[in-house]
């Protein structure tokens, strides 16, 4: 049901504006994205870490209250000073089962007083492609059905 109303919105020529904006915004996004991890990797510094702990946070702005875990991470960085940083880029509602600690690497650049972290996972190379993909496809198929129709 979801599919033919998703294929119906695409295919429809009624928001023609609507459907491109979206589709070049998560192209934007997409691109946004990946250039932001791929800075980060190049020009930050690969450390290892460990998660030690994960911090909930109750979302109260929807009607029923929400619990969003995320990882409390402990690592040094190249001045030898220990750091604890929680990475609120990646949150999750089911509280990891993972026992803690738990080994990763990250890449971090210091900004004044700010740290901007990326932990290596598959994430951050899914939600960037899963952007660019979604905006190819809006965009080509809004065009091709609005031009070719």
């Amino acid at each position: 049901m979801v599919l033919i109303i998703m294929i119906d919105f695409i295919v429809n020529d009624r928001y023609f504006i609507l459907k491109l904006i979206f589709g070049l915004a998560s192209l934007f996004l997409g691109v946004y994205q990946n250039f932001k991890i791929d800075f980060t990797r190049k020009n930050g510094i690969l450390v290892s870490g460990k998660i030690i702990n994960y911090f909930e946070k109750i979302d109260e702005l929807s009607d029923y209250q929400k619990k969003y875990y995320y990882p409390i991470i402990e690592f040094k960085d190249s001045n030898d000073v220990e750091r604890k940083i929680i990475d609120y880029s990646f949150g999750t509602t089911i509280k990891p089962k993972k026992i803690l600690p738990h080994k990763i690497n990250l890449y971090y650049i210091q900004k004044n007083e700010q740290l901007e972290i990326i932990t290596e996972n598959n994430w951050n190379n899914f939600v960037p492609m899963l952007f660019l993909i979604i905006g190819i496809i809006v965009t080509l198929t809004t065009l091709f059905y609005h031009f070719y129709k």
